[in-house]
């Protein structure tokens, strides 16, 4: 199954078709090169599906463990006879079937492990000298710098050749002793400075090196001569090449050859401390001091427990303490620089790199069951120690926390979760433990606009997945009922999706393996890895369930009132609200007073997003009261409202003010009363909310939210009482407005309740249209204030409803339909692009709105006064207009709204022309539904409905627009489409209605020539024009006289004023068309005359831009004027011409 992007496996599912290809990639010979370079680049191909294939099992890769022999032994034997044949005989070879070789063997490596897959390689005795001679090739593949891939696996085998049990002198010559020995640190020195993974793999090769009896002299030499190259910056690869070579040295050497290097090992270690800026070198020292300590003590104690099993009840005893004493040690018996090392560790933890912080958790752990139980103990209470530093209590008593307790509360985590995980925490310092690590589980501080903390949380849940596996019930059942409603709160309501999960997971490994969380079982089902990996369902639905279990009821409602309604992620405190919502539902009795008297208290908080939690989980109380419907409703509803007063009055000039406001605005929408309303109206005290001054304020916001929130506030007001006098308010305020007034005025008059009283309904229209009347002295400049105009209209008729013949009549009816067929003509521009598609959107719905609901029978009596069919029909071209405009989000909202209306019954005689037409090629049974998005889809479709008179105009237009696109996407298709139509098209018909060529470039014409002065029309009409002539979909237009009027037209509109336009791009459109007819034999005069226009431009650029177009038409339509052709090219066009141009021009006269 999938989760997002990843995939979760149960079997190596493609081992067919991984070892077909694997063996037909095996099957090349690597001593020749392939055939061409179309060969190698399929042997490529083939060999990054193998890595492509091997990659989707990098998060389980032990899926492929019963495969690996197979995998791994074919490719690593093909290179060693490489090996051979190359050091032996001096065989040639394929570098880039050896590349590619290196790439398969390498992505075994990345995927599954160098560990693991170098158990496949061979080791025999006869390797080492092959393998040494191969690396110490001069001019050998490894010498390669690129080849890093091939130097890793090479030195990787190397690494296990080295540990072979004879002594390195068998393979030395007489004359060189000691050779072997040499030429091996030769080539290990040589990587470990590198920058790449050469030398990690290099350090390991030295390490197994130097941890051979027969080296030991020569791994002093190496401390020596390395001592001090460790503090040099200069020397920043050598350093973490040496550390991580001493690192491997300590596990591999034994402890008793490991004490006389260990002055020199420490003094390196020490050493490297002047690079304590890079965090690796920080890394690779922690591992090297600890792992040099852990050689210093005996092996780790025997574990009391594994599960739930004690080894301690098979003789039926029991203990008080986890942990059992380590026989081979005392307490005074820890070696000093072991006591050192510890307190290194211990400041590591609290790095502030992560990757040093989890190295350093594991190493006090590993040091921890290697140590005497009194000294571990004192390990543990150092750490615990940890949480205390930068903790302190606010004045109402809760932890407060500077960023900078991340650190040290995530490195704490980690080694408590490392020590639990070890059995190393004994069962009387849990009380001190889980107290802390819960506190960690809520650790979540602002800082800046993010919050940090959620590194310490994930920690947290791993210490109490531990502990399920290491400790008996007995020790946890104190602190079960605690744990589980701490878990499940994080498993519900943490901000981040790994976290839920590891707390879901804790939940669920504490259960398994304990049974003493309440109804765990059934809570289990609720909150698993997959329910809480979406917020919202975590939120509404999980936490929901949740809550019928009274146990964890009340926690959930802290959690959400402590800490997600206060949080300062907004749309945490929207979860949480809807969630709170949620809870108090299962238990309204009980849950409901007591939160909004918590939620009353919230408002008196100097923290703002506080505040704001507490007002939309007001209004999601009062929502809750709705859905139950019982007698006092109203009574609570009063309550909620009644709270709004609690807010401070300096919250509403706070400079995060819109949350205030937009969360007051939520409480009036969902709480309002008539009583509330009367109250209002008569209070004379601060008790009662001033409501009518909060939504004049909120309208005035920036903020569309908060606009919206007073839109629905008042909207909620007018289904209760008359407001007339707030509309005439309203609308006078609404001329010379700012902007933002303006739409909020224009959504607030959108969403009155009409229906419930009359609010002055026509004014509000007329307020309305007048907004977005280009000719009316109210008419709105600012685009946003049209758009809510054009959204506010048809949303009032929808109100209406069967009231709209009387309360308003067709002329207004009609007015309406007539301004939002206006507004898809809507084209304004600004900084931000086309805004005017805003509008067009917004009429689109809007048109499509209103024909649904006048075609609804009990709406009008008398449908053709309120919506001719004329109006109609110019509406279905207008919205078909827009279907294949230039931009996708315009064309799909337009595709989506024709085909529900076409899909909507209509009367008859309100219906799409040729409606049959447009089903075959939009609505075919059985076809999925493409995005009219997609262009690729919709032009090819719709070039065929030019062919309806009704619509071809419009349409038409629409095209023109989208040929002339700036997007790639856009212009391709809509040219391809149209130019494929018109070929298609016949020279003439003798019906007057249908579609031949001629008529379609007339079309075209005569957009052009009602744009004339309007260059963001005249230039696509060009553009259009220069992709019919280009695509030959004219030529047939010589053949007939009506083919050559329209030719002359193209000419006539493409040549008029052409010397006294100033645009650059319309110039050179309408020069392109212009040199595209000169091989056109009818107008080729013509053409030729006109010719000079753009030959002798006064811009330099016109002139070099023509000469270079005509070149090019002569060269590619076949004409031969080779004299012009020279003329053309030897001419600077960029200078001043007279005379040239003349010449150009009586050569083609004379053609």
């Amino acid at each position: 199954m999938a989760e997002g992007d990843d995939t979760i496996f149960a079997t190596f599912d493609k081992a067919d078709d991984f070892f077909t290809r694997l063996d037909a990639f095996l099957a090349l010979d690597i001593a020749t090169e392939p055939a061409n370079s179309e060969a190698q680049q399929l042997e490529y191909f083939a060999c990054v599906k193998l890595q492509i294939i091997l990659g989707e099992y990098q998060e389980q890769s032990y899926l492929l463990d019963p495969y690996l022999e197979r995998m791994v032994a074919p490719p690593v034997n093909l290179l060693r006879r490489h090996v051979n044949d190359v050091v032996n005989n001096g065989a040639p070879y394929s570098r880039a079937r050896l590349r590619m070789l290196a790439d398969l063997i390498y992505a075994f490596c990345r995927v599954r492990g160098s560990k693991t897959i170098v158990r496949f390689f061979p080791h025999e005795v006869t390797d080492l000298p092959t393998v040494i001679a191969y690396l110490s090739l001069p001019e050998g593949p490894s010498s390669d710098k690129q080849w890093w891939n091939l130097r890793y696996v090479m030195l990787l085998w190397l690494s296990l050749i080295c540990m072979i049990p004879f002594d390195l002198h068998r393979f030395d010559d007489a004359s060189s002793p000691g050779h072997t020995l040499q030429r091996l640190q030769v080539i290990g020195k040589q990587y470990i400075s590198y920058a790449g993974i050469e030398r990690d793999v290099s350090a390991t090769m030295l390490a197994r090196l130097y941890a051979r009896k027969d080296t030991q002299s020569a791994f002093q030499e190496f401390l020596d001569a390395y001592s001090s190259k460790v503090a040099d910056p200069d020397h920043l690869f050598t350093a973490l090449g040496v550390l991580r070579v001493l690192s491997e040295y300590c596990n591999y050497e034994s402890s008793e050859k490991l004490l006389s290097h260990l002055p020199s090992i420490r003094e390196i270690a020490d050493k490297s401390s002047a690079l304590g800026n890079n965090s690796s070198v920080r890394k690779m020292r922690v591992k090297l001091i600890s792992r040099m300590a852990m050689k210093l003590l005996p092996p780790p104690k025997p574990r009391r427990r594994k599960g739930r099993a004690l080894m301690a009840e098979h003789d039926g005893n029991s203990s008080s303490s986890s942990v059992m004493d380590n026989p081979d040690m005392e307490q005074g018996d820890v070696p000093e620089v072991v006591e050192s090392v510890v307190a290194d560790v211990l400041l590591s933890l609290e790095d502030k790199d992560t990757q040093i912080r989890w190295s350093s958790s594991k190493a006090l752990a590993r040091l921890a069951e290697r140590l005497p139980s009194d000294f571990s103990d004192q390990i543990l209470e150092q750490i615990l120690g940890m949480f205390s530093v930068h903790s302190w209590k606010s004045e109402d008593e809760m932890l407060d926390l500077p960023a900078a307790a991340e650190y040290t509360w995530h490195g704490a985590c980690l080694a408590c979760a490392e020590f639990t995980r070890r059995d190393l925490i004994p069962t009387d310092r849990l009380p001190d433990m889980i107290p802390w690590v819960i506190k960690a589980l809520h650790f979540d501080i602002r800082k800046g606009s993010h919050s940090v903390g959620s590194s310490v949380r994930d920690a947290a849940a791993y210490v109490l997945w531990s502990l399920a596996r290491s400790q008996d019930s007995d020790a946890i059942r104190p602190f079960a009922d605690e744990l589980a409603k701490e878990l499940v709160v994080a498993s519900l309501y943490d901000r981040e999706v790994h976290i839920r999960r590891a707390a879901s997971a804790a939940y669920q490994e504490n259960v398994g393996r304990m049974g003493l969380f309440p109804d765990g079982i059934s809570v289990l089902a609720k909150i698993d890895f997959f329910a809480v990996g979406v917020r919202r369902h975590a939120f509404t639905l999980a936490a929901a369930d949740v809550a019928t279990f009274e146990t964890y009821r009340q926690a959930l409602v802290d959690d959400l009132l402590n800490v997600v309604l206060r949080h300062w992620d907004p749309a945490m405190r929207q979860a949480g609200a809807e969630s709170l919502r949620g809870v108090c539902a299962v238990d309204p009795l009980v849950l409901g007073p007591q939160t909004l008297r918590r939620l009353t208290a919230m408002l008196s908080s100097v923290d703002i997003y506080a505040i704001n939690g507490a007002l939309i989980g007001l209004s999601e109380l009062a929502g809750m009261y709705s859905q139950l419907s019982s007698s006092d409703t109203e009574e609570r509803h009063f309550e909620i409202f009644r709270t709004l007063s609690k807010v401070p009055e300096n919250m509403f000039r706070s400079r995060q003010n819109d949350l205030v406001l937009e969360g007051y605005c939520l409480v009036i929408a969902s709480s309002i009363t008539p009583g509330a309303l009367s109250a209002s109206a008569t209070a004379k005290d601060a008790a009662m909310p001033q409501w009518r001054s909060v939504i004049e304020q909120s309208l005035r916001s920036r903020t569309e939210s908060v606009q919206e929130a007073a839109a629905r506030a008042m909207s909620r007001a007018s289904q209760l009482k008359e407001c007339s006098a707030d509309v005439k308010r309203f609308i006078r305020d609404f001329t010379g407005a700012m902007p933002t007034l303006q739409q909020g005025i224009a959504r607030t008059l959108g969403t009155l309740a009409y229906d419930r009283h009359q609010h002055g309904v026509v004014d509000a229209i007329q307020c309305l249209l007048d907004a977005v009347d280009s000719k009316s002295p109210a008419f709105s400049q600012v685009v946003e204030a049209r758009q809510k105009c054009y959204e506010a209209l048809p949303r009032i008729l929808s109100t209406l409803g069967p009231k709209i013949s009387s309360d308003l009549g067709a002329p207004l009816v009609k007015t309406v339909f007539k301004a939002l067929l206006a507004g898809l003509d809507d084209y304004t521009s600004d900084e931000r692009g086309d805004v005017g598609s805003w509008i067009r959107i917004a009429s689109i719905s809007g048109l499509v709105a209103v024909s649904k609901l006048l075609f609804m029978p009990s709406t009008v009596i008398r449908l053709e006064d309120f919506l001719p069919d004329a109006d109609y029909q110019a509406a279905i071209g207008g919205i078909l207009k827009q279907g294949v405009e230039r931009l996708d989000n315009v064309r799909a909202d337009a595709g989506n709204q024709l085909l529900s209306l076409v899909e909507h019954e209509a009367p008859d005689g309100w219906r799409m022309e040729e409606e049959g037409r447009f089903r075959d090629l939009f609505m075919q049974e059985g076809d999925e539904r493409t995005s009219w998005a997609d262009a690729s889809f919709v032009f090819p479709r719709a070039i065929q409905l030019l062919a309806i008179p009704q619509y071809r105009s419009t349409l038409a237009y629409g095209f023109v627009l989208s040929i002339g696109s700036k997007t790639d996407s856009t212009q391709r298709p809509a040219s391809k489409a149209l130019a494929d139509y018109a070929a298609s098209l016949p020279l003439t018909s003798d019906v007057p209605t249908e579609l031949t060529l001629p008529r379609l470039v007339q079309e075209i014409l005569d957009i052009g020539k009602r744009n004339f002065t309007a260059n963001q029309i005249a230039v696509p009409v060009f553009q259009t024009l220069n992709v019919l002539l280009e695509s030959a979909a004219l030529s047939q237009l010589e053949a007939g006289p009506e083919g050559h009027q329209s030719l002359l037209g193209i000419l006539a509109l493409a040549s008029k004023n052409a010397d006294k336009l100033k645009n650059v791009q319309r110039i050179l459109s309408a020069m392109k068309i212009v040199t595209a007819l000169v091989p056109t034999e009818v107008v080729s005069k013509d053409a030729i005359k006109v010719l000079p226009t753009f030959l002798g431009h006064r811009f330099p650029k016109v002139r070099s831009e023509t000469a270079e177009t005509l070149y090019l038409v002569t060269q590619t339509r076949d004409i031969d004027a080779p004299e012009v052709e020279d003329l053309l090219l030897e001419t600077e066009w960029t200078n001043e011409v007279g005379e040239e141009v003349n010449k150009v021009i009586q050569l083609l006269l004379d053609m």
